[in-house]
């Protein structure tokens, strides 16, 4: 065994790369400011000498924004409401990497934890159990503590196993990119006194972040290389999630770990909308228009639904629609005009259509209904316009001054 000491200032992460010719391997660890130490262990000693010989490098990588934090209030979907967004991870490496750069991506999940769980003592290993699945998961980490218990263990069982079983009542077990399926956490009440224990569950898995742009090919030394992280999720506002990137060598990329927090806040949306029409009366046979106007006066965008039935003693007029975005659409069967479309924060959306009066007389009232799917928002405003008034003459008698007979 060997070792090796150097001091460092600043942030990033140190690497060190066993080189070529022989058994590889790559680790990497936070820099702290202060003296860091270095060991490596041979494993492989043949018991005819006292040592091999070891060739590597040791070398400092910068990984920029990490840990990633995310706040947003974008929807990319309004049904399921999907949040999404998306940054620009930068990577700058002291030794260049002829190997290229690898990078995984994990998440988005959620931990689940458990407090003052009772744990009597028992005849087996497992006095507590809960059973989990992992697809595409980039890390399992299980804390396990008690106040009141003087010694609990905790046990991983599933395609990989681990243990943790100090002499102590604070367990942690944690696997790198675990393989596909059923897994159990289990604790054992090793003091024989009962107790209660709390436990944080992270299982950091799924799709959806994805990474593009990786550059392939050298990556030279203190080059700065960028690639694109985005995500999309199917998730409520107020609510916090967690991601996981690994990157390094090609080679070895889960060497350097990002976590990352996404936090989604709900949407700033407010819908208005304005009903006017063109006369106040007509006749029959007599061709008008209704505009409508919806605002989003918030600063985020909204998914928009426009319908406007329509009501007695007037048709449509086919084809008259018209919109400053999307399209318009006329049902003549169902006689309703209807317009869906995202609506920017503060941008104005202006919607008209024609109608021709019918016989009949009375007013026409016409009701325009602007729904949000995202923020549930619901707004109207209601046009009238009188069909065929009638208008009556009202005769007086002539008097005349100073007539004759």
């Amino acid at each position: 065994m060997g070792g090796s000491n150097d001091t460092y200032i600043g942030s990033g992460r140190f690497v060190f790369n066993t080189a070529t010719g022989g058994p590889r391997e790559i680790v990497a660890g936070e820099i702290r400011d202060g003296l860091g130490f270095l060991a490596l262990h041979n494993v492989l000693y043949a018991g005819t000498q006292f040592g091999e010989p070891l060739v590597g490098q040791a070398y400092q990588v910068q990984a920029s924004p990490a840990p990633v934090v995310i706040t947003t209030s974008n929807v990319v979907n309004p049904s399921p409401i999907q949040f999404g967004d998306s940054w620009v991870e930068s990577f700058t490496s002291a030794y260049t990497l002829t190997e290229g750069l690898g990078v995984l991506a994990y998440g988005l999940s959620q931990p689940q934890s458990w407090e003052d769980v009772n744990l009597p003592p028992g005849p087996t290993l497992c006095d507590w159990s809960h059973t989990f699945s992992v697809a595409n998961g980039g890390l399992i980490e299980a804390t396990a503590w008690s106040t009141n218990i003087a010694d609990i263990d905790l046990y991983l069982d599933g395609p990989v196993s681990a243990s943790s079983t100090t002499p102590m009542a604070w367990e942690q077990v944690r696997v790198k990119r675990p393989p596909d399926g059923t897994y159990t956490i289990c604790v054992d009440n090793w003091s024989g006194t009962p107790g209660t224990f709390n436990l944080v569950l992270r299982v950091i898995q799924g799709t959806d972040l994805v990474v593009s742009g990786v550059p392939t090919g050298t990556i030279n030394a203190n080059t700065p290389v960028t690639f694109t992280v985005t995500f999309t999720k199917t998730a409520a506002p107020g609510t916090t999630w967690e991601g996981l990137l690994y990157l390094g060598p090609a080679v070895a990329p889960t060497a350097i770990e990002i976590p990352v927090t996404v936090h989604i806040i709900t949407p700033t949306v407010l819908l208005t909308a304005d009903k006017a029409v063109s006369t106040e009366w007509a006749n029959a046979g007599d061709v008008f228009t209704y505009t409508i106007t919806v605002r989003n006066l918030g600063s985020d965008r909204e998914y928009v639904s426009v319908v406007d039935p329509l009501p007695a003693l007037v048709e449509f007029v086919p084809g008259s629609q018209t919109a400053t975005k999307g399209t318009a659409f006329l049902d003549l069967i169902a006689r309703e005009m209807r317009w869906t479309d995202w609506v920017n924060g503060g941008e104005t959306v202006t919607i008209t259509f024609q109608v021709r009066a019918q016989t009949g007389r009375g007013w026409a009232e016409n009701t325009v209904y602007v729904n949000g799917q995202v923020s549930a928002q619901s707004v109207e405003d209601t046009a009238r316009t009188f069909i065929n008034r009638v208008l009556y003459q009202l005769f007086l008698p002539l008097v005349m001054r100073n007539a004759g007979p």
